[in-house]
């Protein structure tokens, strides 16, 4: 069987929606010990910066949406924006921004600012499902 990587947690969890006692034995830990690791490669992968490598003056497409979910009976916004570049079929992924209550343009614009402005020069189109609150 192949070893798991650190890295592949937080997908097999929270894209896959992998049950953590499989991937408990897969891994032979405990829930808390695999819950621990894929903490540490998400807070790994948000110290490397808000924003991923992006190819040197490409034109960039943006894509932006904003997940509503309730936490501990409160209502949070996580604002997501991901840029692709015009000829690739990839996107990258901004850190996103978690923000309490509901979808509005304060958050929208706080979210947007976060991009450094040599980026936003290079963006030609912007890509949404409606945009509430803007």
């Amino acid at each position: 069987m192949k070893r798991l990587s650190v890295r592949d947690l937080p997908r097999l969890l929270l894209v896959e929606l992998m049950p953590a006692r499989v991937l408990c034995r897969w891994r032979l830990c405990s829930i808390s010990r695999l819950y621990r690791r894929c903490r540490q490669s998400v807070d790994g992968s948000i110290a490397c910066g808000a924003l991923p490598a992006l190819p040197a003056e490409a034109v960039l497409v943006m894509l932006a949406d904003g997940l509503r979910f309730t936490f501990r009976g409160e209502s949070w916004v996580q604002y997501s924006i991901a840029l692709m570049p015009s000829h690739d079929v990839r996107a990258l992924f901004a850190v996103p921004m978690l923000r309490p209550g509901s979808e509005c343009a304060a958050n929208w614009q706080a979210a947007f600012a976060m991009l450094p402005p040599a980026v936003v020069r290079r963006i030609r189109a912007f890509v949404t499902d409606g945009l509430r609150g803007m």
